[in-house]
């Protein structure tokens, strides 16, 4: 019963060990997914709609500056 016990402590360890490896694997995995995904949206450019709506806003800001100028 003796080498049960011993055989059952050596693997405790091993398995720590394993699951740690796992882990790390896992987490460098979902590392390089998250890269490729800001890769990919900073390929896709600018958000162009939000880009067109700021532009609008700040022609909007600046007629009304000009108006109040002018007045």
């Amino acid at each position: 019963m003796s080498e049960q016990k011993v055989s059952s402590q050596e693997n405790i360890p091993v398995d720590r060990l394993e699951e740690a490896l796992t882990r790390i694997a896992f987490a460098l995995d979902r590392q390089a997914q998250n890269r490729e995904l800001e890769r990919q949206k900073a390929a896709e450019g600018p958000d162009l709609q939000a880009l067109a709506a700021n532009l609008d806003a700040m022609c909007v800001r600046i007629r009304n500056i000009v108006r109040r100028e002018g007045e």
